[in-house]
């Protein structure tokens, strides 16, 4: 199962506001006026940082275990998918191409799915995680800014 919850650190600004920053994803680092509006920013840091892995075609970091004072984010649900579904064809050692196959399309389209910047229907990427034997499941907490995404084997 691959969680895409990372812990953030959340720290008071000396000239107003909280600075948050990922210790599992460096590259995210933003800021907000109130606490509330520092872990809407953190979603969307996270979402942008782990954009940039998946262009680079970098392994996404596992989160690590929140510590003490720390809030859980997560990306928005496409790139948690699209992150989701990178990993998955790593993990299988397999290629676009072989995505593309599988669900019997053509390679151009299979390459617009798994582009973190084209909206792909969400339906769409299940199917595509569902070919490669992985099952969508979604939670929500009553957390602000936390929300789980996570992929898990399909049932065979």
């Amino acid at each position: 199962m691959r969680n895409l919850e990372y812990p953030c650190c959340l720290e008071a600004d000396p000239e107003g506001g909280f600075m948050i920053s990922f210790p599992d994803i460096p590259e995210a680092l933003t800021s907000g006026k109130d606490q509330a509006d520092a872990l809407v920013q953190a979603a969307d840091a996270l979402s942008v940082a782990l954009t940039f892995y998946l262009e680079e075609g970098s392994p996404i970091p596992e989160p690590s275990r929140p510590k003490a004072g720390q809030e859980l984010v997560s990306p928005s649900l496409q790139v948690a998918l699209k992150a989701s579904l990178h990993e998955a064809l790593r993990e299988l050692g397999k290629r676009p191409a072989d995505l593309a196959r599988a669900l019997g399309t053509d390679h151009k389209s299979a390459l617009r799915i798994l582009d973190p910047d084209h909206a792909t229907r969400v339906a769409t990427l299940e199917n595509a995680l569902a070919v490669l034997g992985k099952r969508v499941t979604i939670m929500t907490h009553d957390k602000a800014a936390s929300c789980c995404f996570s992929v898990e084997p399909a049932p065979f």
